[in-house]
């Protein structure tokens, strides 16, 4: 249970490699995507779009990954709502991960269904294994560091 989120993490990475929309592989997708940014070609609405929700994912489960690292982990649990900011997040990555199969009609393949589900199964492993709080024995509060002005 301790390491789920990470394998979660990894399978969701993997899924890069499997048949993604129409005749497009998650690393052609992306392989095309960046020869298009490099030549400065306009890429195809539809693709932009779906490479863009894409990268939004990755950089939202890699961000869940940093909140867990343990100073982190600390300020936030100690001067934020928690519970809060994981339902929050866990909706807008739902959003963003249903988003294209939704309002886009494009001919998705079984690695974009797989690619949605773990991500979701991903963020959900977030919440289910996120580490206890454990409240620090010593804390320096930043105040500490101020000195006072006398004025003249």
């Amino acid at each position: 249970m301790k390491y789920l989120f990470n394998l979660s993490l990894i399978f969701y990475l993997l899924s890069y490699l499997l048949p993604f929309v129409g005749r497009l592989s998650g690393y052609e997708l992306e392989f095309q995507m960046w020869d298009s940014i490099l030549a400065d070609d306009i890429p195809e609405a539809d693709l932009a779009m779906i490479w863009s929700i894409r990268w939004m994912v990755t950089i939202f489960l890699l961000v869940m990954y940093w909140l867990r690292v343990p100073e982190i982990h600390t300020w936030v649990s100690l001067y934020t709502d928690k519970k809060l900011l994981n339902a929050s997040l866990l909706l807008l990555l739902a959003f963003l991960v249903m988003y294209p199969f939704v309002f886009e009609h494009l001919n998705w393949q079984w690695g974009g269904l797989v690619w949605a589900a773990l991500a979701i199964f991903t963020g959900i492993s977030h919440i289910i294994t996120e580490p206890p709080f454990k409240k620090p024995e010593v804390f320096h509060s930043l105040e500490q560091h101020l000195v006072e002005l006398h004025e003249d």
